[in-house]
């Protein structure tokens, strides 16, 4: 009997420290992350270079538009060079990857850098995107991934 009362006890702790532990930040399955007016998907060169001023936002199906509060940019883009061995040309991809905190538009160097340097074939993925929810708790929007054409 006493073990049967240890048991019952246990499960009993164990069931409220489960239900004491936070969930995880997710947000509304409805909503879109954009860059400018652009959606996940493809875009051209001239499209990339006008909208990489463009703050990265967050709507809901019904056009609600949610604060951004943090983000990551993944820029990855071919690198061409001349080996200096062979005498040939290299090209290779390469990745570059920032964090974003307190704001919703990507820093200055970074927009120059893409405007400079965007061309086909390169791909933009804006993630961990944070948002500030009607309830005043942070969550989760989905990615936005770009390809440029």
């Amino acid at each position: 009997m006493k073990q049967l009362g240890f048991i019952l006890l246990t499960l009993l702790c164990l069931g409220q420290v489960r239900a004491q532990q936070p969930r995880p930040l997710t947000a509304d399955p409805t909503l879109v992350t954009t860059l400018g007016n652009l959606r996940t998907g493809k875009a051209t060169v001239l499209q990339v270079k006008a909208l990489v001023d463009s703050a990265v936002r967050v709507r809901d199906g019904k056009g609600k538009i949610y604060q951004v509060t943090d983000f990551r940019i993944n820029y990855r883009f071919t690198v061409s060079y001349e080996d200096e061995e062979t005498g040939n040309k290299v090209s290779r991809k390469d990745l570059r990857v920032s964090d974003f905190s307190g704001s919703d538009l990507i820093n200055e160097p970074w927009r120059n850098s893409i405007r400079e340097n965007a061309a086909a074939g390169d791909e933009i993925l804006i993630n961990n995107v944070k948002i500030r929810l009607k309830n005043g708790k942070k969550g989760f929007a989905p990615d936005l991934r770009i390809t440029v054409q």
